[in-house]
């Protein structure tokens, strides 16, 4: 593969996975990982796995992956790097940057990743092979295409890819639902997984922690432009004082959303170990697309749900910046 290059269907990636030089492959998730990210790994590894004995599949990931996400790939669990020189292939899924890799961003610095598989429309071509479909609802929608070419779907296969759809589509809430994703989710049920118990996994099991955090997002939200723009943020003296860390917050991210008027929700998230930073989350409705606001600063991802990473000297401060940034752009909206 000589130099980079962006393609519309996954043939070269099945070329590449099927090609019997490469023995060893590896398959690298994003930092913070969620279930997309880490069902789509492992859907991918089981499916390569299913076909090929003589293959070895190594799934990467920079950070630890939270209990309630650990059902995906049961005792198989992810190494965070290895060594640059030990494996044939190297797939990158779910991960608009090489940034959002955290410690094995590496490979994309020394250009030794070879194809990335991903939906986030703002992302860069930093791969040899580069396959991104933003109209998929999640990675996972993409690598169960993948999985089909390369053989029958088995439930083991099967249950990794529905909680990467299932995740990223909010338990199919989401406006990024189309009728091909309930199409692909009939056919992983069709192999016989639980699909009710995978959603019981992801949303109906929280921990005191995590319902300690909603109370907080709750009780903190603000609103902006006429009520239109809805935003709760958790700081580091909230996180002390009810002694809960990142690991707890789960999926706050929902809450401002939820909310009846709003079109733009918000959560800011301070840095434990850097103060001056905020993690920037944000979701939209129908008349606001949340990407252009996050691109302003300095982050992207989907229309309706994007993300950032803002600087300033206090949670007062980066409050400001980021609903500024946002009314700038969307203007008046009520």
């Amino acid at each position: 593969m000589n130099g980079k290059m962006r393609i519309y269907n996954t043939d070269l990636i099945i070329d590449e996975i099927i090609n019997p030089d490469n023995k060893e492959i590896v398959i690298i998730t994003h930092i913070r990982p969620d279930g997309d990210t880490i069902g789509s790994a492992y859907g991918l590894k089981y499916a390569i796995e299913d076909r090929f004995t003589d293959k070895i599949v190594t799934v990467l990931c920079a950070e630890e992956i939270k209990d309630r996400l650990r059902f995906i790939f049961g005792d198989d669990t992810p190494l965070i790097t290895l060594d640059e020189l030990s494996h044939d292939l190297i797939i990158a899924v779910d991960s608009a940057e090489p940034v959002l890799m955290g410690e094995n961003a590496k490979f994309a610095e020394t250009e030794k990743i070879n194809i990335k598989i991903d939906h986030h429309v703002n992302g860069s071509c930093y791969a040899d092979i580069n396959y991104i479909d933003d109209k998929a609802s999640s990675c996972g929608e993409i690598i169960f295409d993948i999985c089909k070419k390369l053989g029958k779907i088995t439930a083991k296969t099967a249950l990794p890819l529905y909680a990467a759809i299932c995740s990223d589509t909010g338990n199919f809430r989401f406006r990024n639902v189309t009728a091909m994703t309930h199409r692909i989710t009939a056919e992983l049920i069709d192999t016989g997984i639980d699909q009710a118990d995978i959603s019981r996994k992801l949303y109906g099991m929280k921990t005191q922690k995590e319902l300690i955090s909603q109370r907080l997002a709750l009780n903190n939200l603000r609103y902006y432009n006429g009520g239109s723009i809805a935003v709760t943020m958790i700081t580091n003296e909230m996180k002390t004082k009810n002694a809960i860390t990142d690991d707890d917050l789960g999926d706050i991210n929902s809450i401002t959303l939820d909310i009846q008027g709003v079109e733009l929700g918000i959560t800011i998230k301070q840095f434990d170990d850097k103060p001056e930073k905020f993690r920037v989350s944000m979701r939209s409705g129908e008349n606001v697309d949340a990407s252009v606001i996050c691109v302003k600063l300095g982050g992207g991802g989907h229309i309706r749900a994007s993300g950032a990473l803002v600087e300033a000297d206090d949670p007062v401060s980066a409050e400001k910046i980021i609903v500024d940034t946002a009314i700038s752009v969307i203007g008046e909206i009520v």
